[in-house]
């Protein structure tokens, strides 16, 4: 992991970025709309494995691109959501 990567910090209703490795981040946050896609890998090329609906919880602890990894909270572990779709309470 290269010193000075950006990590993508979500607050509020924006993202904003602060100077961090991009894994062990740990933020609590919830999915906004109905029907996002979780996927195997940080990007729509990637299989979806599933959908999840508005106030899911989901636990970010690294990102790639515009793309947060993390688990649902009660379900799969280790999927992608689009950062767009994740914020905090």
């Amino acid at each position: 992991m290269a010193t000075g990567a950006l990590a993508m910090v979500v607050t509020g209703a924006t993202t904003t970025t602060a100077s961090a490795a991009t894994d062990d981040i740990g933020v609590n946050c919830f999915i906004t709309e109905n029907n996002v896609n979780y996927r195997s890998g940080p990007g729509t090329q990637y299989p979806s494995y599933g959908q999840v609906n508005k106030g899911q919880g989901f636990y970010m602890y690294k990102y790639s691109g515009q793309w947060f990894y993390g688990d649902l909270w009660g379900g799969r572990k280790g999927v992608w959501i689009y950062q767009d779709y994740c914020r905090t309470p």
